[in-house]
This record gives C-alpha cells, structure tokens and sequence, in this order.
C-alpha cells in the first residue's frame, strides 16, 4: 500500500504447493489522508471491498493469512519514514476490519 498505489498477490497454499492465482494493483487515493485518521481506515476498507468483491475465481480455502509490507519512506512516493509507519498502521487495522467483518460465526481468529 501506497497513498497513491496498491499491489496485491492472491496465493494458494496446500501442503507446501503454491499456486499463482491473481495479482494486480488500484488507485489508493490517499495522497492527501491523514494516515493515522478512521477516515483512511474507512477509506481503505471501502476499497478492499470495492476491488475484492466475492467471486468463484479463486479456490476456496479453511483459512486467510494477510501480509501487510511494512513500509519505509519513499522518494519517489514523497513518503517520509513517520508517514510510512502511520500507513502501514492503519493498513494494517483496515485488513483486520474486513477479515472480522467476512468471518463466519463458527472462525477463529489468530494474530
């Protein structure tokens, strides 16, 4: 994640086999966000769900495992290394909210 770009990865793991199943990037829209404001959180929430809507296009799995980057400044981004922790903070935090919010009742969740 970044104020202006988001990449993503979607692997599928089974018994040490990985399968490449999509990958691709969206618009963040964050260049002017207060990182560490609920509105950014809201803000990139509302584009998790937006970009990720459910589909049958990928395999069907027990459980989810997020990595958030941590992020370091970035000149060509004009991110300082402060702005970079606040981002990945509250990328972090948004990740969670949509992982709690599409959990089923029966889940268990593990930090």
């Amino acid at each position: 994640m970044f104020p202006s770009i988001t990449f993503w990865v979607v692997l599928h793991c089974t018994w040490n086999t990985f399968v490449f199943e999509n990958f691709g990037w969206y618009n963040s829209k964050l260049q002017k966000s207060h990182f560490k404001s609920k509105s950014t959180v809201e803000s990139i929430v509302n584009n998790i769900i937006r970009n990720f809507q459910g589909s049958d296009e990928h395999l069907p799995v027990d459980h989810i495992k997020v990595i958030v980057k941590q992020l370091t400044g970035h000149t060509d981004y004009n991110l300082t290394n402060f702005a970079a922790g606040a981002l990945t903070e509250v990328t972090t935090t948004a990740v969670k909210k949509v992982c709690d919010s599409v959990m089923g009742c029966n889940s268990t969740k593990c930090e």
